[in-house]
């Protein structure tokens, strides 16, 4: 079998706490598997990375090792052309793409990766976002899990900038920490045959159901499923926030009545002025105030639990 290769992110919450490259050794011994680790050095290393490890065909598969910002990374690296496999050690504090390839509750991950008979091989949606600054600078990014605008993405950037604590607890901080200036954005929305134009809290575009660590913001997303999902929230205020986002937490988003929910293959996104925006929790853009999102040409093979 061709080795698998892990690109690790040595600052991502659970990695840091264990000894990772003992782990993948005695793993890969077991399944007697050759496997190669690259250890990430700064911000965007992962992409540089992943894009070398995939420019042919050398490897089975390319594991993150990390949690969603890691994924994010991996991916704009990946080529969709090579026949190497995306897999995923879920080792960050968020890990909302590891809810849906470990969507059975197994967390046998190395059994799930080295043993073919355990795992199975799915094709997921990639997101392409082209966002358009307020000083015209073009950013092009591919996103896996979700894209947030509005207040979602105040929230990611507090999370990812100021973090005080871990996983959802860290998300719930944000949360607190962003009410103190929420705002409402004036947002012209074209979806496929439709316009939308009004003032919102938040806008989510959704390949996967979950952001912030286990929040349902697209709560009818499948990352197969061909389509993007557009979860809106009307706006609001910070009695609104609170009382609505539990709803959000245990899947009852949709009993929201400020809440709404599309499906298109083609999403076009105009602020009136510049916002935060973050593509799968980490942050594309402070200035944003157009983007234009859809899906890639090609899929991402991935290995998911059976």
């Amino acid at each position: 079998m061709k080795p698998y290769a892990f690109i690790i992110n040595p600052v991502a919450g659970k990695v840091k706490k264990l000894d990772i490259h003992n782990l993948i050794e005695s793993n890969a011994t077991r399944f007697k598997i050759k496997t190669e680790t690259y250890i990430t050095k700064r911000p965007g290393h992962a992409i540089e990375i992943s894009k070398h490890l995939t420019r042919n065909n050398k490897y089975y598969a390319v594991i993150a090792v990390g949690g969603d910002g890691t994924v994010n990374e991996v991916v704009n690296g990946f080529n969709l052309t090579s026949e190497a496999l995306f897999g995923l050690l879920p080792f960050g504090s968020g890990n909302d793409v590891g809810r849906f390839i470990y969507s059975n509750g197994n967390s046998n991950y190395f059994d799930i990766l080295f043993d073919q008979t355990r795992h199975s091989i799915v094709e997921l949606d990639v997101g392409d976002c082209t966002i358009k600054e307020q000083n015209e600078t073009i950013i092009n990014r591919r996103f896996i899990n979700a894209v947030g605008i509005g207040f979602d993405a105040y929230v990611a950037y507090l999370n990812q900038f100021e973090k005080k604590l871990s996983g959802i607890l860290s998300y719930i901080l944000a949360v607190m920490r962003a009410l103190k200036s929420i705002k409402n954005l004036d947002v012209n929305i074209k979806l496929d045959g439709e316009e939308i134009i009004g003032k919102f809290l938040l806008l989510t575009v959704g390949n996967g159901k979950t952001s912030g660590g286990g929040f349902f913001l697209n709560p009818d997303a499948d990352p197969t499923d061909g389509v993007l999902n557009l979860t809106s929230v009307d706006s609001g205020s910070r009695f609104d926030v609170i009382k609505n986002l539990p709803y959000a937490l245990v899947d009852k988003l949709k009993k929201v009545k400020k809440a709404k929910f599309f499906l298109s293959r083609d999403i076009n996104i105009k602020l009136n002025e510049p916002y935060y925006v973050h593509l799968d929790g980490e942050i594309g853009s402070q200035a944003a105030i157009e983007f234009n999102i859809l899906l890639a040409g090609k899929k991402l093979k991935t290995i998911k639990s059976k």
